[in-house]
């Protein structure tokens, strides 16, 4: 899968929005490394692609087959929002008394104040694993808040309710390998 996309950008930034920068790439990406990225950057990595980024509080890993874009929460212009429609990413986020950061998938919202998490959205099913800390997921078909503490993963699919379970170690470790570099 290749992507030949143009990198959409907005000039203007709320005062206290978090200013990202590309730390490296690798592989079929649409950003390059020392990029700044704005409110409504789109990010984009192929088969082969992965990116790397970073704000003062937050590093992120965005894996292969991936389509995010950055955004802010207008109620709280310091959050940085990511919404991701497709593919795979991993933060660790600095403990902060106020969140930092939220991740929308098709299904969910992800709310971070400091922790080590992944989130896995493939179409109709997505997982988000906590690996630190805790994270706060706004179940969206179900307007329910739902905890996931160190050690758990929340799977979400369109037909079933939401199953809270024991991260797989071998998943993770296969996810962390796909993400980091």
């Amino acid at each position: 899968m290749k992507y030949f996309a143009a990198l959409i950008t907005s000039t203007v930034l709320s005062q206290g929005f978090a200013a990202w920068k590309v730390l490296k790439t690798e592989g079929t990406v649409n950003v390059k490394a020392n990029d700044v990225l704005a409110v409504g950057v789109q990010i984009l990595t192929g088969d082969d692609g992965k990116v790397k980024i970073k704000s003062d509080k937050t590093v992120m890993f965005i894996g292969p087959k991936s389509d995010l874009v950055i955004n802010e929460d207008l109620g709280a212009p310091s959050v940085s929002v990511f919404n991701i429609a497709y593919g795979k990413l991993r933060a660790i986020v600095q403990k902060t008394n106020e969140p930092t950061l939220k991740i929308k998938t098709p299904a969910a919202v992800v709310g971070v104040r400091g922790t080590e998490f992944f989130v896995s959205a493939l179409g109709t099913r997505e997982v988000i694993c906590t690996l630190k800390g805790k994270v706060a997921v706004e179940v969206i078909k179900l307007q329910q808040t739902i905890e996931v503490p160190a050690g758990k993963g929340l799977r979400l699919s369109k037909n079933d309710d939401p199953k809270l379970d024991d991260n797989s170690e071998s998943l993770v470790k296969k996810w962390v390998v796909e993400t980091d570099f």
